[in-house]
């Protein structure tokens, strides 16, 4: 398929052993899940594998697609399940289009080979990965509560001149420093998600800001 200009992925649906990743790019994850996020074998051993988690017969997708966001791979999003029809409610398609959203146009971080799953955070229940990348991080976070948060969620080192984007609800933050520390605010609803961009850039790249725009102008219509 290489020498056709036509590469192929294979995504099988058990999973690759572990010297299969020298190989296998993508495969289906079925997992067991706990309150503290599991992290994913295959992408700690190969950043750029991609699972995508399925749970073709949950109703509340929840914990699928926290974990998936968690640890930024993909979620088998099938409602058609060899003709039985298993919907998606409202709330966990949003949350899908919302994650796809952030994840397309940040998925040189998502493959960062420095990820950092269970970065510290602030808050109990809170849950973050860390993507750096040459010039930006981006963090994903989940709530893993059962009620809403706000305030101060994560602390990290200061550098001057770093502009940090709530990109979940497309905004701008703004940084409380302190020293040599930096602590963003920002909300987290409940079994909600979060992702925060931190970037030493002075201006955004295109396809950043029309997420920021389009990720605001949807959390103002869930209000």
């Amino acid at each position: 398929s290489d020498q056709t200009g036509h590469p192929l992925v294979l995504e099988p649906e058990g999973g690759p052993s572990d010297e299969a990743l020298a190989w296998n790019n993508m495969s289906w994850g079925y997992w067991e899940y706990s309150f503290v996020p599991t992290v994913s074998r295959y992408k700690w051993l190969e950043p750029r594998h991609l699972v995508r988690i399925c749970r073709r017969w949950a109703r509340d997708k929840t914990d699928d697609l926290q974990h998936a966001f968690f640890n930024g791979i993909g979620y088998e999003s099938w409602e058609n399940i060899f003709g039985v029809w298993n919907e998606l409610t409202p709330r966990d398609a949003e949350a899908l289009r919302r994650i796809a959203k952030i994840e397309r146009p940040f998925a040189d971080l998502l493959v960062s080979p420095g990820w950092e799953p269970h970065t510290p955070t602030l808050q109990y229940g809170v849950y973050a990965s860390k993507f750096p990348g040459r010039t930006e991080v981006l963090w994903t976070l989940v709530n893993r509560n059962q009620y809403d948060l706000t305030g101060r969620q994560i602390r990290i080192p200061h550098k001057p001149g770093t502009r940090y984007y709530d990109v979940w609800h497309g905004v701008e933050l703004t940084p409380e420093i302190s020293g040599e520390a930096t602590t963003l605010s920002f909300d987290l609803e409940a079994h909600g998600y979060g992702a925060v961009l931190a970037t030493a850039e002075s201006s955004l790249t295109g396809p950043v800001r029309k997420l920021l725009a389009e990720m605001n102008a949807s959390s103002q219509r869930l209000l």
